[in-house]
């Protein structure tokens, strides 16, 4: 109903409920009204597949994108073709299979949230370079490619207020977000064009190996290569690289190493284009040594005070657990990068000549802050009782630690 206010949406197909009753001929203009009317009855057809909507989604449309894409987004600048030469992600999205009604939740997507239809492309193009550069024969690459476009499809099916840039969302909004996978499956899985393999790419594009991914936290054997490649894809798509491309860059490399458990190292590689450095200085972040020993000053009280927490949970329990692996893999990174408190003195002399060098330490500290905001959003997801008042030992303990990570997030 947003894009009815935009551009003209007509009816294709005489729409008909199973009652026999308040049917719609074709070429009716879609209104409030109408649309009402219509949903209020069980139609022989989705609804989706009797609409026509002006100016709709095309592969030869995605194509061109495509193309205006790679000229003007720093990001692909490692993938763009040399001038006068064909599009090498051409013939993968020409030949993407696209359902009426799945056109039409794109033209949706790209018209009422750009945003998300620019990503959604941008996915699916390097999807295609992982796929072209690990040897993907064509009719792969081009299921591949749908499969990357189509991910989130899903997110359509959740209120754009909650997706607003300022919006917190909350513990049961982070679960209906959490979700989208499914959706997107539930809707595609409708339909021939998209098979099985394209529908796993769907709905395990935010799996990971270490099985901590969603919606149903799959590992290693179980998770599909096509919901590995995007979920790659998705990191990249990620990173900002306008405001400041050396940051950026700096940022993805080190997201890929904090997260070299969760995607296999024959994937990852081919991702050092995106990243690789040319020497400039970075413009929008202070490499001081103030700013260093702070960092690294909430990220060491926040271990202590997990450890603190341990010793009065023990070893055994569940949540504990989970938490003490993450916690411990995250100091052993930290370590081997050399940013604890004893060594920071000498480690931030010895970088001084070294701006590169300055700027992966504060990059590496920001990550770090993340994962364990990032961790206490899954203890969140995984345990709900963790969102409610709890006598329990074990969970009040990792509740007075979560609320000290809030605190300092």
């Amino acid at each position: 109903m947003a894009l009815s206010e935009l551009a003209s949406i007509i009816t294709a197909l005489d729409a008909h409920p199973v009652s026999g009753q308040s049917s719609a001929d074709r070429g009716l203009n879609l209104d409030r009204s109408l649309h009402d009317n219509l949903l209020q009855n069980k139609l022989i057809h989705d609804l989706d597949q009797h609409l026509a909507l002006e100016n709709r989604v095309t592969p030869e449309g995605l194509s061109q994108q495509a193309r205006l894409m790679l000229m003007n987004d720093v990001r692909l600048k490692p993938l763009q073709p040399a001038q006068d030469t064909p599009n090498p992600f051409s013939p993968f999205l020409e030949k993407i299979p696209l359902n009426p009604a799945i056109a039409n939740k794109l033209t949706v997507m790209r018209d009422t949230q750009p945003k998300l239809f620019d990503r959604s492309l941008f996915v699916a193009l390097v999807s295609a370079y992982v796929g072209l550069k690990i040897g993907m024969d064509e009719a792969r690459l081009i299921k591949l490619t749908a499969a990357a476009l189509l991910r989130d499809i899903g997110m359509l099916h959740i209120h754009p207020d909650l997706l607003a840039t300022d919006h917190v969302m909350s513990d049961i909004e982070r679960r209906h977000l959490y979700l989208h996978p499914v959706t997107a499956w539930m809707i595609l899985k409708n339909y021939p064009e998209y098979d099985q393999e394209i529908l796993e790419g769907v709905l395990q594009h935010h799996e990971t190996l270490d099985g901590r991914g969603y919606p149903r936290g799959l590992q290693t054997d179980a998770l599909g290569l096509f919901g590995q490649i995007i979920g790659l894809a998705e990191v990249v798509a990620s990173i900002d690289m306008v405001a400041d491309p050396v940051y950026g860059r700096t940022r993805l490399e080190t997201i890929l190493i904090f997260n070299s458990n969760k995607f296999h190292e024959n994937l990852t590689q081919h991702l050092r284009v995106f990243y690789q450095q040319n020497g400039e200085n970075s413009a929008s972040i202070s490499t001081d040594e103030t700013s260093v020993k702070e960092k690294i000053s909430r990220i060491y009280t926040l271990f202590t005070a997990w450890d603190d927490a341990l010793e009065k949970i023990g070893g055994n329990h569940a949540v504990g657990k989970f938490i003490n692996d993450r916690v411990q893999w995250l100091r052993r990174l930290v370590n081997e990068a050399g940013l604890t408190p004893e060594r920071i003195a000498q480690q931030v002399g010895s970088t001084n000549e070294a701006p590169g060098t300055r700027l992966k330490a504060h990059v590496f500290l920001d990550e770090t802050l993340w994962q364990v905001q990032h961790l206490v959003r899954d203890l969140r997801r995984r345990w709900p009782a963790l969102n409610q008042e709890n006598t329990n030992v074990g969970f009040r303990e990792v509740m007075i630690w979560i609320q000290a990570v809030e605190q300092d997030s």
